[in-house]
């Protein structure tokens, strides 16, 4: 049996550039040429609102509807920036913050929206957000990423095993 160690590294490989990780399941391909990534799945994107946002109440919106809003993103590991809206339509930018805590941080004070995946839904909740689901935001694709050539042993075997689960 291989010991499994989870690790969040808010960092553009996930810490597979700098040897801190040897697999990382990330929502945006690093582009680089070290790295083998292979998408997994896709999930829905969601507009994270302060709780008291006049759109906070709705099930569905649309992104023209967050088009005169400040969007903040999280620049280092994001995939849902201003390129998900018409040129016409984007929001005005907002804050760059550093991690996710930040994120719902600059989101629950107000003054700001931001994007997210369903996985960030699931997992990130904040007493002062509210996600919304976005009805015509592309989907984002989930990645599992590893050295062109692995770092453990057993990194085949265990990619092996996450493209099982997925699938199922």
């Amino acid at each position: 049996m291989v010991p499994l160690e989870l690790r969040r590294q808010d960092e553009g490989t996930a810490g597979l550039a700098t040897g801190a990780v040897d697999v990382a399941v990330v929502r945006a391909d690093p582009g680089d040429p070290r790295l083998r990534a292979e998408a997994l799945y896709r999930e829905d994107r969601f507009a994270a609102l302060p709780d008291d946002h006049p759109l906070a109440g709705r099930r569905e919106i649309g992104l023209a509807e967050l088009s005169g809003e400040t969007l903040v993103t999280w620049r280092a590991v994001s995939t849902s920036g201003p390129e998900l809206w018409r040129p016409e339509e984007r929001p005005a930018a907002g804050a760059e913050v550093h991690d996710v805590d930040e994120w719902l941080n600059a989101v629950a004070v107000g003054g700001a929206v931001g994007i997210a995946a369903e996985g960030t839904v699931e997992c990130r909740t904040h007493p002062g957000v509210r996600y919304v689901r976005v009805s015509d935001a592309p989907a984002a694709t989930v990645y599992l990423v590893r050295p062109a050539h692995p770092t453990h042993p057993s990194t085949e075997d265990f990619v092996a095993a996450v493209k099982a689960l997925v699938s199922e």
